[in-house]
């Protein structure tokens, strides 16, 4: 068995953009059917793979050999700021200045708070006596978010 190592990977990650991407279009594909939670879900699933899409970390087996790639420290749950706050600091100013140019009268930040337990509570609503309120905007912040994070792409490597 060949053994790998790691480098710093191409940030964003267009694979896990593309694979963000797919979420989103599920859940646009529920807003069309009137399928909420999985619209919820599936919306801030699509949010939490932009934002890992900058915390890619690519595997080699030797210097030119890409094998595939994981996100650095990576954790489980899913809260956004948690990962928000581990993206390098040129790439969180590109990504929140990109979500600026597309809506500079929104809080970004504010923005992620408020959707950042969206995946747990409605995922695992039954575990809890609290019926999570699932707020359907969610589906246009993935959007924008998405939007964002390829401007930032194309701009990093163009």
């Amino acid at each position: 068995m060949t053994s790998t190592t790691t480098r710093p990977g191409t940030r964003p990650n267009r694979k896990i953009w593309s694979h963000a991407n797919s979420f989103l279009q599920a859940a646009e594909l529920c807003w069309e059917h009137g399928i909420h939670e999985p619209l919820a879900v599936n919306s801030a699933l699509a949010i939490e793979l932009y934002l890992k899409s900058f915390l890619a970390i690519d595997l080699v087996k030797d210097e030119r050999s890409l094998v595939g790639f994981t996100t650095e420290r990576p954790k489980r749950g899913h809260n956004f700021i948690d990962l928000i706050e581990e993206i390098d600091s040129d790439d969180k100013t590109m990504l929140f200045d990109a979500l600026n140019h597309i809506d500079s009268t929104t809080d970004w930040y504010e923005e992620f708070k408020k959707h950042e337990n969206t995946f747990t509570d409605i995922r695992y609503w039954y575990e809890s006596d609290i019926r999570a309120t699932i707020k359907p905007e969610i589906v246009d912040f993935a959007k924008q978010l998405g939007d964002a994070v390829l401007a930032v792409g194309k701009t990093k490597h163009a």
